[in-house]
Parts: structure tokens; C-alpha cells; sequence
């Protein structure tokens, strides 16, 4: 079994990378693979200004690296434009779309790691898939690295078919320089940095203000007159807030005496957060 990153898929995740992601993961011959599920570049795209999405970035022990699009559903191509069946409105094209993550991933590892690193020259490709659309037989795809409804129906077909595309894998788009396939080494540089492993700890301040918001200092009230003589009236007394000071508008609501409301406004949260001072709570 590969190794998957995450281990379950969503169960809202389209029902097409679902399949894809169980035929990955329970195929024997992909069992030394890394797969990282939906991972976006930090590059943003120069012509759209977003950030593209790997759905599956498959990482092939002393092969390389392959950005794999997945679409489900059926499609009509009309003067080059692709529709989904039913939808008036075009898209772009998916082998587009997989080959400018590609590229981002890429422009990506140059910036991050230095030319001797190995990262650099590991050698990159993409594909599709569709995994319930036949390519038409009289159309040439846009890449040979198409794979339709009918080589995913196959069973371990898709995981032979990716082989053959890592072992064809040439030199980087621009680059001279050979391809260095990746080694064990080079697969965890490339794992620590894409799908790192951290953990998230409360520190001291955050103790500070779980304790503010647990319990307040001021007593239940059972008598206004008596603990506010002369300050408090009404819902001041009721409250045990001297007059004149104004309610917040996160604290317009009844609430147990002797409690502070749980900070409801976001500003609170913010000014404590970035002040680090739990004073911002009172």
C-alpha cells in the first residue's frame, strides 16, 4: 500500500479523487510511493493571481515527481474549448490546469532549496485523469499522459500506466542539466518541507487567559443594595458593574451571576492575542 497524506480522504471530497485515492492507496505496486492529497504551491499563478491545487502529488522513489489531475463527470469538446456535459459555460482545460501547478511546484522547489540539494533537478511531469470520461478516439490528446475511463476501469492499470510515465520522465522545461532521480534522502527533504509534521502547544498566556475566562473574582450577588450601596441601580446592580461604566456589546445578555461571558467578540479575542495582555478581556 502507498503511503498516503493524509491518511482518509474528506468524505466531501469529490467522489472521483475518492476513487482515485483508493485505487492508489490499496495497490500493491505503488507501495514505496508517497501521495500527498490536494496540495496547493505557495506560487501564486501570474496569469490568474491564485494559487493552483495538486489533486494528487505522487512522489516515485528513484523516479521523480507527478502532478496528477483528477475530473470526474463527462465532458464536450467544442473548437478546442472544454464544457462539462450540460454546462454552457467553458472551463479551462484540464491538462492546462495540471501542467501550471506543475509549474508552480516547480518555480516553487528552486526558490526554497539550493542547486546542490538534488531538489531542483528531480525531474517533474503531470497528467490527468478522468475517471468517467472516455478520451474520443478520433481526437489526439493534448498529452500522452491521459488517462481515461478506460484505463482507470482496469484494475492496477492507472499505477502502470504512472510507472511507465516516471521511467520516460526527461529533463526539467529550461533546464540542461540532467535529471537526478530522487533517493531516499532526497524523498524526505521533499516530504519534511511539503507535508511537514507539527505540533500545536499552548503557552503561558494562553493559561493566563483560559483562567480569565473561567471564573471572574466578583461574588454572586444576592443583595445589589448590599454590594454596591450607592453605585449600582438596576441592571447595574444586577450585573455588579458600577454606574457610569458602559456595557460592552458582547455582554448584553443574561448571564450567571459571578461569571464573565466568554469573550463573544472577535475584536476581544484579537487585542488579547496580538497585545498578549489579559487584561484586554476585562
Amino acid at each position: 500500500m502507498a503511503t498516503m497524506i493524509p491518511q482518509t480522504i474528506p468524505f466531501d471530497a469529490p467522489e472521483s479523487e475518492k476513487r482515485i485515492f483508493n485505487l492508489l492507496r490499496d495497490d500493491p505496486a505503488a507501495a514505496d510511493w508517497r501521495i500527498i492529497w490536494s496540495h496547493r504551491p505557495r506560487q501564486f499563478d501570474l496569469e490568474s493571481g491564485r494559487r493552483r491545487e495538486i489533486d494528487f502529488l505522487i512522489i516515485i522513489p528513484n523516479r521523480g515527481i507527478l502532478c496528477l489531475e483528477v475530473k470526474g463527470g463527462q465532458f464536450d469538446l467544442r473548437n478546442g474549448q472544454w464544457h462539462p456535459l450540460g454546462n454552457a459555460n467553458a472551463i479551462e482545460p484540464p491538462d492546462r490546469q495540471s501542467e501550471q501547478a506543475m509549474f508552480a511546484l516547480r518555480h516553487e522547489l528552486q526558490q526554497q532549496f539550493p542547486h546542490d540539494s538534488g531538489i531542483q533537478s528531480t525531474p517533474i511531469d503531470f497528467a490527468v485523469a478522468f475517471t468517467d470520461w472516455a478520451w474520443p478516439y478520433n481526437l489526439r490528446p493534448p498529452t500522452p499522459l491521459i488517462y481515461d475511463k478506460n484505463v482507470i476501469d482496469i484494475p492496477g492499470q492507472l499505477t502502470n500506466r504512472i510507472s511507465e510515465a516516471a521511467r520516460r520522465m526527461q529533463n526539467p522545461v529550461g533546464r540542461p542539466r540532467r535529471p537526478r532521480r530522487p533517493n531516499a534522502t532526497t524523498t524526505r527533504t521533499l516530504l519534511d518541507y511539503l507535508a511537514p509534521n507539527f505540533r500545536l502547544t499552548a503557552g503561558p498566556q494562553l493559561d493566563i487567559i483560559n483562567q480569565q475566562l473561567i471564573r471572574s473574582e466578583v461574588p454572586p450577588h444576592t443583595d445589589p443594595a448590599a454590594n454596591c450601596p450607592g453605585e449600582c441601580s438596576g441592571s447595574s446592580a444586577r450585573y455588579g458593574r458600577p454606574r457610569g461604566r458602559p456595557a460592552r456589546p458582547g455582554n448584553r445578555h443574561p448571564r450567571t451571576p459571578g461569571f464573565l461571558p466568554v469573550a463573544t467578540s472577535a475584536w476581544s479575542w484579537s487585542l488579547s492575542l496580538c497585545c498578549g495582555s489579559a487584561a484586554a478581556l476585562l
